[in-house]
């Protein structure tokens, strides 16, 4: 977290895609590890940050290739 001073940092992805807890849960982990949980500036964490990602599903098509996309960015 950059210079906290009692702030918390919310984070929320959205997509159509479609997409089940059990295989996003482990994705969104690995990415936030290497993105949001990599920010640092005085050392401070925030109990309170939190990133979360919603799929709705509206868009049918199953990728799993879409997905792994997401890491690569």
């Amino acid at each position: 977290m950059i210079h906290p001073d009692m702030a918390t940092l919310l984070a929320v992805l959205t997509t159509d895609a479609v997409g089940e807890p059990a295989g996003l849960q482990p994705l969104l982990r690995r990415v936030a590890d290497r993105s949001f949980n990599a920010i640092s500036v005085d050392g401070d964490t925030s109990t309170n940050d939190t990133v979360l990602l919603l799929a709705g599903g509206r868009v049918r098509r199953r990728s799993v290739a879409r997905w792994r996309a997401l890491e690569d960015v």
